[in-house]
């Protein structure tokens, strides 16, 4: 009976298999902070600011897809396992600059289409994949060249892309 036993730990899923171990245990940490109960569940607004945690930028439908998709008994939750399976599908899919639009909306506080530059500032060096002060120098100075304060979302999210206007 014993090997029964050992055999069973062996089929359990390691969460996140396909992640690199340091980046596994970074998804672990966050979703700590957001499960504040401690069931191994998120609710949607949770799971949407986990995955910016993590450097992603879900979209609302996005979301509720994925609502729709693992939350079956219609909850408002999505347990631990399909969060891993999330990051992973996250993870292996490219951003595009339509989510990096909608995911700048959510500093764009009056709704005008522009950031003000010390906020993009603060969330270039805090969220996601942080970047350091000198990167985010330069690149402040391409998109506010003459100074006003704010960066256009579009502007910025064609800076991020690489995107030449044409002239």
């Amino acid at each position: 009976d014993k090997d029964k036993d050992e055999g069973a730990n062996e089929e359990e899923e390691i969460l996140g298999a396909s992640l690199k171990e340091d980046f596994r245990e970074e998804v672990e940490e966050v979703f700590g902070i957001f499960d504040k109960d401690h069931d191994d569940r998120v609710g949607l607004l949770d799971l949407g600011q986990l995955l910016r945690w993590l450097g992603f930028n879900p979209t609302e439908r996005e979301l509720r897809a994925f609502l729709d998709k693992y939350d079956t008994a219609k909850t408002g939750l999505i347990h631990k396992k399909y969060v891993y399976k999330i990051v992973e599908q996250k993870v292996n899919e490219p951003d595009t600059i339509e989510e990096l639009i909608e995911a700048m909306k959510l500093l764009d506080h009056n709704k005008d289409g522009t950031i003000a530059v010390p906020e993009l500032r603060w969330a270039m060096t805090n969220l996601g994949d942080r970047m350091d002060e000198p990167s985010v120098d330069d690149m402040i100075k391409e998109i506010d060249s003459d100074n006003k304060g704010y960066v256009l979302v579009e502007e910025y999210a064609k800076v991020v892309f690489n995107i030449k206007e044409k002239k």
